[in-house]
């Protein structure tokens, strides 16, 4: 689990870095569900199988087929690369890579302070998932289904056309098991790092694209790098809590997805063009 934990973490982090750097936004997104199945691999290795199987299920195929379909649907052509290209030039990295890189060094000062004995990757199954998500977070749960209701009725009105006239106790007794024995392979330290180096990389390319498209995708690397520090320390501590708060980041970014691309739709419908700018010229 160790060997497979590093490996699919240095693929996340390859297969991230060209989704940024990447003008073209057909290969971006492949890039980035390559990154997606590396980072449920992470989930495997750490033994939230229930997160893995959402991850691969959810989020690397519902949500980026969504992102697909729109790239399609938007026909996007070379014109729009080679202005990507024009505005990735290499002088208008150095800034934003030098904060991230600050940011980056702090927050691994930080975890390295951290005094953990390292994961085992002891299975938490679905069933402690479900007694957790249906118990203390059902509120929470609610709260999800409605976000994501109100995601649909949003994306739907934003971006159609416009026509004329219209298990507690078990979780506990596990926690007990590790603190008081057990074999600890992956250390806390580890986990937390990879998922801040993916959450300063989604950072950067929010910071430094222009083109909606790649934003939004910098956004969903930046909220599935969150859900991965949730599920290390849950899997740290032997409890499905990281795994609910998982399952309610991905309902954030479906809602974001959502919204995101409809509004994404009705700017290259008025404008004939992805650039952020224009958003601001949107009315109505």
């Amino acid at each position: 689990m160790e060997f497979a934990f590093y490996i699919c973490g240095l693929i996340a982090i390859l297969a991230t870095l060209r989704v940024v750097t990447h003008t073209n936004p057909v290969h971006a997104l492949l890039y980035l569900i390559i990154s997606l199945l590396a980072i449920a691999g992470v989930f495997f290795s750490l033994g939230a199988y229930f997160a893995g199987a959402l991850e691969i299920i959810v989020y690397a195929g519902a949500i980026m087929v969504l992102f697909v379909f729109v790239v399609m649907m938007l026909n996007l052509g070379g014109t729009e690369i080679e202005q990507e290209r024009k505005w990735l030039q290499p002088g208008i990295w150095i800034g934003p890579a030098i904060l991230s890189a600050v940011l980056l060094v702090v927050i691994v000062y930080a975890i390295l302070g951290i005094n953990d004995q390292g994961i085992d990757g002891a299975a938490i199954n679905a069933k402690e998932v479900g007694i957790a998500l249906f118990g203390p977070y059902v509120l929470a749960v609610e709260l999800a289904s409605m976000l994501l209701l109100a995601g649909l009725v949003v994306a739907f009105h934003i971006g159609r056309e416009e026509r004329a006239g219209e298990v507690l106790s078990n979780r506990l007794n596990d926690s007990d098991k590790r603190k008081n024995g057990g074999t600890r392979m992956i250390p806390l330290t580890h986990g937390l790092i990879l998922a801040a180096i993916l959450f300063v990389l989604g950072l950067t390319g929010l910071v430094i694209r222009r083109n909606l498209l790649f934003m939004l995708i910098s956004l969903e690397i930046m909220i599935n790098a969150a859900a991965l520090a949730f599920v290390v320390a849950g899997s740290y501590w032997g409890q499905a809590d990281g795994q609910i708060m998982y399952i309610l980041a991905i309902s954030l970014a479906a809602a974001e997805a959502s919204i995101g691309l409809a509004l994404l739709l009705q700017l290259h419908r008025r404008r004939q063009n992805l650039n952020i700018d224009s958003v601001s010229e949107l009315r109505g």
